[in-house]
């Protein structure tokens, strides 16, 4: 009877210790940044729905803890949130293929994202006004502005006279 349970035991560890394995192995080839998620899927053609949404949801997490990052602080990915846009672009066209090849998918994935991304909004508006609180509304600088047009429209219609 002890040999049946030490078995037991045994099998559970190892079944358990197989599990977590493949966990942290799954979870290793996650990519963390910017650059990894660059690295991992620049110009991959995602062979079906299924792996086209996984691919997005890894995206939009790092995406996601990018702008956390930013708004906590971090320059580096500053500096990496100006990249996504760029990057997000070049899975247009296999986006708008799998919104009709698995509608149903699709859609359930995109409300989940903005949903999410509705969250970031804010953060994102906080990051980038940040950089130009600084500049205050100066009256001068439009008058000046409208002086220099009204020159300028004043030169074009004198040469457009003189033709």
């Amino acid at each position: 009877m002890k040999k049946v349970i030490s078995i037991i035991m045994l099998l559970t560890v190892i079944i358990t210790s197989c599990k977590f394995k493949s966990k942290s192995k799954e979870e290793e080839s996650k990519a963390r940044n910017f650059t990894e998620l660059f690295d991992k899927y620049d110009k991959k053609d995602f062979k079906d729905c299924e792996s086209f949404m996984k691919g997005m949801d890894e995206m939009m997490d790092v995406y996601l803890e990018t702008i956390d990052k930013a708004y906590n602080g971090d320059e580096t990915a500053k500096k990496e949130l100006e990249k996504f846009d760029k990057f997000f672009t070049q899975f247009d066209t296999q986006a708008d293929k799998f919104s009709v090849e698995c509608p149903e998918l699709f859609d359930k994935w995109a409300e989940k994202n903005d949903k999410r991304i509705a969250e970031a909004t804010d953060k994102l508006v906080k990051i980038y006004n940040t950089e130009y609180e600084y500049l205050e509304y100066d009256e001068s600088i439009e008058v000046e502005l409208q002086r220099q047009l009204d020159s300028l429209n004043a030169l074009l219609e004198k040469a457009m006279k003189d033709e």
